[in-house]
């Protein structure tokens, strides 16, 4: 009996390890994508990523994810990219 039991966890902790998870619009299922994926965010930028495969749904080729959203957008859809400027300190216009 017990046996039978191990068997059968064993069955379904396997059959639960494939399942594919489905994925949305514009993403696919890959077994082996990048862990840095390229984002609205990061859009065109060149940065050092870790060689590590990761599991999951990505944006399809040509797509890119939206931070804001989740959702895998062609690049052009992406939100403008917002710039946070200081303003200098003020300066002193007054002649001695």
């Amino acid at each position: 009996m017990k046996l039978a039991a191990i068997i059968i966890l064993v069955v379904v902790g396997v059959a639960w390890a494939d399942v594919v998870l489905p994925c949305g619009p514009h993403e696919e299922y890959t077994e082996c994508g990048t862990a840095c994926p390229e984002t609205c965010d990061n859009l065109g930028e060149t940065r050092p990523c870790i060689l590590l495969c990761v599991r999951g749904c990505f944006c399809q080729q040509g797509y890119v994810r939206n931070n804001a959203t989740g959702a895998c957008v062609l690049p052009c859809d992406c939100p403008p990219k917002t710039t946070t400027v200081t303003p200098a300190p003020p300066t002193d216009t007054t002649c001695n």
